[in-house]
């Protein structure tokens, strides 16, 4: 064993990755089996009218993705790593058509364009000559269009030679790489026939850093630095998602009212852990008339997720809470054991698995 793994468990360091490692895999795997979840009757009350037929999770979004990196960057295969993670990221966002040419773009929005357009143009003739208008719903690919830009625009790093003592006084030699990664969202609403309409202009930038006992072999500090980004992609979702919640319905109820089965599952991106706002409907009045108004009752965690249905843990205003209320997802905040595991990876030399896409 070298020298750098001598260190590491002369100051404790391993014993605490180890036992964060088990905790979070502890965490990770205690499941709770549905199959004994009983019905009571508490469990079967349901909101007025709620009918679980033709439910769909999401209505038709479509997403132009655009992507570049500052040309002053010299990392190598900087554009096939930036187009990877970038497609992963977006196609995490869950319920979405992802389109990633804009020519292809191009062409759909243009006929949903006309659509809008010769739709508009009868509403006006009807009001011109006073006859009688049916308004009818414009059938386009997609309900609301969108565009989103992933950007690098600044990916540096250095390795930096150091010493520090050890715990019975002995100086070691290190070598420490620091990583920088900055990537800049924008995204932008262009639904057709309206005007455009930017959503989000974010920076978000990471930085990462990893020891090395002796001097690393350049293989190993592009490794470093591509888990930099991969980690500021990582810190980039829950900006998404929150931009582009899931909203779902509660299906089914377990246990006086601490379990349920809700609408989605893994086609629309959702994991285990992942949390829904339960949300209770009111009304508003205002000079244009009545509008619905949500405001948050309780929540659902969820522990399983299937294909297109997903079960949670209940908790909150319980009274309220029945079958068909609406649910919205929470942001995917990485949380106390995600960084832990950053951490037990940083220190372990454990590197990200990534598939090409």
């Amino acid at each position: 064993m070298n020298v750098f793994y001598n260190q590491i468990i002369k100051r404790g360091y391993l014993i605490k990755t180890i036992l964060l490692g088990s905790l979070l895999i502890v965490v990770n795997c205690a499941t709770i089996d549905v199959s004994t979840l009983k019905t009571t009757d508490l469990d079967k009350e349901r909101l007025q009218g709620f009918d679980e037929k033709n439910l769909t999770a999401q209505g038709k979004v479509g997403i132009l993705l655009k992507q570049s990196v500052n040309p002053k960057i010299t990392f190598p295969g900087k554009e096939k790593l930036l187009d990877a993670e970038s497609r992963k990221l977006v196609e995490a966002i869950g319920g979405a058509e992802i389109v990633y040419a804009q020519k292809d773009w191009d062409v759909l929005f243009k006929k949903s364009e006309e659509q809008v357009k010769k739709y508009l143009a009868e509403m006006k003739l009807a009001f011109q000559t006073g006859t009688n208008f049916k308004a009818k719903k414009i059938e386009t690919k997609y309900d609301s269009w969108y565009q989103i830009s992933v950007d690098v625009i600044d990916l540096g790093w250095d390795v930096r030679e150091g010493t520090k003592r050890d715990k019975d006084g002995n100086q070691i030699q290190y070598w420490k790489l620091n990583t920088l990664t900055t990537l800049a969202l924008t995204i932008t609403q262009t639904d057709p026939g309206q005007d455009s309409k930017v959503l989000l202009i974010k920076n978000i930038t990471n930085k990462f850093n990893k020891t090395f006992p002796k001097p690393p072999e350049q293989g190993a500090v592009l490794k470093g630095v591509e888990e930099g980004v991969y980690y500021s992609f990582e810190d980039a979702l829950p900006v998404l998602q929150e931009v582009f919640p899931i909203n779902s319905k509660l299906l089914e109820l377990r246990e006086e009212k601490g379990y349920a089965r809700i609408l989605g599952g893994k086609k629309l991106g959702l994991v285990v852990g992942r949390e829904f706002d339960i949300l209770d409907r009111g009304e508003i009045v205002t000079v244009a008339g009545t509008s619905d108004i949500f405001h948050p009752i309780g929540k659902i965690k969820l522990f399983q997720v299937d294909d297109a249905y997903s079960w949670g843990e209940i908790s909150g205003d319980k009274e309220i809470i029945k079958i068909g209320i609406d649910l919205k997802s929470k942001p995917q905040e990485m949380g106390i054991f995600g960084i832990a595991w950053r951490f037990i990876k940083s220190r372990l030399g454990i590197t990200s698995d990534r598939k090409e896409a």
